[in-house]
């Protein structure tokens, strides 16, 4: 019974989170599928390098290493690019985010009656406030988008060691 109260608890986290989610929805869509996108570039440099090493190094084809080079040179620098724009967007949204965050929470401490100002002191209060936002700022900020390219990375990866060599994977 007891996880089932926490859980009811997180959704509700959740459900206040997306208030302020809901106006950078599209924004984040956008960053989700740049940042896919870039992970799915940095994905097939090994497929590249198969073609490279069978098509051209092991038949000596001097045009195909040429072209299969500029092709893996060209995934990597538009991976990297679309990495950098995606990292640089969410950032720019999640600081827009935080904004309205720390400023619905300023609006409701000034409709706070005086008696509550009574019981804290002010310079306390101001203090946990700020280093609150501050963390919840490097989390969302820092890990969120980290966190979802690594494990989508991570997931490609092993689907591309098994189509590659199921025997090598394991």
């Amino acid at each position: 019974m007891e996880s089932t109260t926490g859980a009811i608890a997180e959704w509700r986290a959740y459900r206040r989170l997306w208030v302020y989610l809901r106006p950078y929805s599209r924004q984040l869509v956008l960053v989700l599928v740049v940042s896919l996108v870039g992970t799915a570039l940095s994905l097939v440099q090994p497929f590249i390098s198969k073609l490279l090493i069978d098509k051209a190094l092991l038949q000596k084809d001097f045009h195909a290493l040429v072209w299969i080079a500029g092709l893996l040179f060209a995934a990597t620098v538009a991976g990297f690019g679309l990495n950098i724009l995606s990292s640089y967007r969410y950032v720019r949204v999640s600081a827009s985010m935080l904004f309205d965050m720390r400023l619905a929470l300023f609006r409701h401490l000034q409709e706070l009656s005086p008696r509550f100002y009574v019981r804290y002191r002010l310079g306390d209060l101001m203090s946990r406030l700020n280093n609150d936002m501050g963390e919840v700022q490097r989390v969302s900020a820092d890990t969120l988008l980290s966190i979802l390219s690594n494990v989508v990375f991570f997931i490609g990866s092993v689907i591309l060691m098994l189509i590659l060599n199921w025997k090598l994977f394991l």
